[in-house]
């Protein structure tokens, strides 16, 4: 694994590096927003990025950094916590977030979990455009599912970090592909997804067989696509 270390704290950075290349990961770092994009970050499996830099907040690169290496695990760390920060950090396409003081055995183990990530052999490949990384794995499971709920735990498990994580990334992903997967939440159970045109069917299949010739048979309609939703 290629651990590319961002922080502008060189004592900091080293001692990372130093623990994080003793474990068998080779691992190098920059201390400037420059430095970073003059290095060979592409190479980088797993990128670990301090956001407040001294010629400016890198956040405002995380979208380049994967346009360019979108294989690449960006883990974020910083001293300035807030929820739209963390919240904005997701969205970017960050997959970790990591408050100072950091501790390198957390990062190691971090990232060899994100590692194990990439190299799950459960889930096939798969494509769907516009999807962050995040947002194609929960997919992924979710369709692997055939139907069946599925918990938080098996996307803690297999895609996202935290909660908070995991329903930003449900939100994103529902209105991403509505025009395709309906996804619902089972409450107590977990979620799970249909296909759209599935769903109109079943709609359809309900006008059909309710009869509408008196209020109460239109009432009985609506209760039942009301259900089918």
């Amino acid at each position: 694994m290629q651990v590319l270390i961002v922080e502008d704290d060189e004592e900091l950075a080293d001692a990372l590096a130093t623990y994080l290349s003793a474990r068998g990961l080779s691992t190098t770092y920059v201390t400037t927003c420059a430095q970073l994009l003059s290095s060979s970050y592409e190479e980088a499996t797993t990128l670990l990025l301090d956001l407040y830099l001294p010629d400016g907040d890198a956040i405002e690169l995380i979208p380049k950094l994967l346009t360019t290496a979108p294989a690449c695990k960006i883990i974020v760390m910083t001293g300035r916590d807030s929820l739209p920060r963390r919240l904005r950090i997701f969205r970017e396409g960050a997959v970790d977030y990591i408050q100072k003081p950091v501790f390198p055995a957390e990062i190691y183990e971090r990232i060899v979990r994100f590692e194990r990530y990439t190299q799950h052999d459960r889930l096939p490949s798969f494509f769907y455009p516009g999807l962050s990384r995040e947002e194609t794995s929960v997919l992924q499971i979710l369709l692997h599912s055939e139907g069946s709920p599925v918990s938080s735990d098996v996307f803690l498990e297999e895609a996202v970090h935290s909660k908070s994580a995991l329903y930003t990334v449900l939100s994103r992903l529902k209105a991403k592909v509505e025009a395709t997967y309906i996804i619902t939440c089972a409450y107590g159970r977990g979620w799970y997804i249909r296909k759209r045109v599935e769903a109109t069917m079943q709609s359809k299949t309900v006008n059909q067989c309710v009869p509408k010739n008196s209020e109460q048979n239109r009432g009985r309609h609506r209760r039942l696509c009301e259900k089918l939703r």
